[in-house]
């Protein structure tokens, strides 16, 4: 997996018209698609959370970018 922030945002013809900000590449084995599915459904649920969103847009470095995900992936105490 790998996380960057282009230097500007990049056009992309979304249907929404916003620009790339964020770009997430996640490569997986052909044979572990249900890992992949998985790992694909927790990345869109973090950046669903505008808090999290914003610091991922605002994280001043990479290894900010990887705390920020890292402490969002710990499952919330109850």
């Amino acid at each position: 997996m790998a996380i960057g922030r282009p230097a500007e945002p990049i056009e992309f013809q979304s249907l929404d018209g916003r620009k790339v900000e964020l770009v997430v590449l996640l490569a997986s084995p052909p044979d572990r698609t249900a890992d992949h599915i998985q790992a694909l459904g927790k990345i869109s649920r973090m950046m669903s959370d505008q808090r999290i969103r914003e610091a991922a847009f605002g994280a001043p470095s990479a290894e900010a970018l990887y705390r920020l995900f890292k402490e969002a992936e710990k499952p919330v105490a109850t």
